[in-house]
């Protein structure tokens, strides 16, 4: 019982390492690309945030 239950215990950690190591990537890719957006469209509109090129706020209607 004791080493089936330690190799599932290790199946399950390894799977939320692989899970939240890739989620982590993601999240770093994410603002590494934000980063060198912003650096590259530096003279942005005023309209827009420099981050994400959004709309900083909406149009009045």
């Amino acid at each position: 019982m004791q080493p089936r239950f330690a190799w599932i215990a290790s199946m399950l950690f390894r799977m939320s390492r692989g899970v939240t190591t890739r989620i982590f990537d993601a999240f770093i890719f994410r603002i590494a690309a934000n980063v060198l957006i912003a650096s590259q469209t530096s003279s942005a509109r005023d309209d827009e945030t420099p981050v994400t090129g959004l709309p900083a706020r909406r149009a009045a209607p």
